[in-house]
């Protein structure tokens, strides 16, 4: 399945993709006398992917079109054009490369960027439920090297979830067979540590409301760090281990409530057979408070190898540290 990037909504209402590809002006048209925009991979409230083909390479990408009106707003133009330049910025093997940013002859923007071929982790576990735990490790170790890689440039990303991880199917030459390259997509609302411009004000949540660190939740935006990612972190390993988020309620407002005020509950109350020690890793992953967390997704990383006692890859057949 290609990656769409964009969150696909409504889809039951929505007429199939042959009908929409058929009325889609877009289809067809040559982007800069390079990029070929073959047919549509995924569709959102915020605008359009499409698949594309070099014109005189072979060579595929994936084009993400803001939709028109959206691209007079200008914050929504902003974080359109900030994720293109964060993605350039970060240069690692983690991160969806990013080829170019222009516009239509209408004014929309656009980002031609690499074209992924696999599922993201969402997907995967809708299928499976939760990863057993080699596989969970071997994951989160990609995911480590992504963040490190993005926390070294003063990035933080703010929205670390399985939508967020794409699982590209690699050939794994050390073990056989294939193997999982991660790849750490959607920079839109991403903190530069420093910047002068923030594109949120203090009081602004923002973030998906399950995987939010406590300060997100408040709206506290200038304490949000490197830590936040952490804490995303612990969530989505205690998602992947035992195919259940930490925290559920009625409405995104009580579960946000529920981040601020309540202690998660123990990973092996879900799952009994996990280590005792990888519990506690995770339970310091989703500290209240920043300061009680790992600082740093590299020392949560020594820290779960040691609990599990590394019955998985050593560290040089890991697929390297990038960045």
């Amino acid at each position: 399945m290609l990656h769409a990037i964009l969150a696909d909504v409504g889809a039951a209402a929505k007429p199939d993709r042959a009908d929409r590809d058929t009325l889609d002006p877009l289809i067809g048209l040559v982007l800069q006398g390079t990029w070929r925009i073959r047919r549509s991979i995924g569709r959102g409230g915020l605008g359009v992917v499409y698949e594309a083909t070099h014109e005189r390479l072979p060579k595929g990408a994936a084009v993400k079109v803001l939709r028109r009106e959206l691209a007079d707003h200008p914050e929504a133009f902003e974080r359109f054009r900030r994720e293109a330049e964060i993605a350039c910025s970060i240069g690692a093997a983690s991160i969806a490369e990013v080829y170019d940013l222009n516009f239509l002859p209408d004014g929309a923007p656009y980002i031609v960027m690499e074209l992924l071929d696999g599922e993201d982790l969402s997907v995967r576990l809708a299928a499976r439920g939760r990863l057993p735990l080699p596989e969970a490790i071997e994951i989160c170790g990609q995911i480590v090297d992504a963040l490190e890689a993005t926390h070294r440039r003063g990035i933080i990303h703010r929205d670390l979830k399985p939508q967020n991880v794409f699982l590209c199917r690699v050939p794994d030459v050390a073990f056989g067979g294939l193997g999982d390259r991660i790849k750490l997509l959607d920079f839109g609302i991403s903190k530069i540590v420093g910047s002068l411009t923030n594109l949120t004000d203090s009081g602004v949540v923002m973030g998906t409301p399950h995987h939010m660190s406590p300060e997100q939740a408040r709206g506290d935006t200038q304490l949000i760090d490197h830590r936040t990612d952490v804490y995303a972190l612990g969530v989505l390993l205690y998602q992947v281990l035992s195919g259940q988020l930490p925290f559920h309620a009625e409405s995104p407002y009580a579960v946000l409530l529920k981040i601020v005020n309540e202690p998660a509950p123990l990973l092996r109350s879900h799952v009994a057979e996990l280590p005792e020690a990888l519990e506690a890793v995770i339970a310091r992953a989703l500290a209240k408070d920043p300061a009680d967390r790992y600082p740093s997704a590299a020392l949560l990383w020594d820290d779960l190898l040691a609990a599990v006692g590394q019955p998985f890859r050593p560290p040089g057949e890991r697929p390297p540290r990038t960045g």
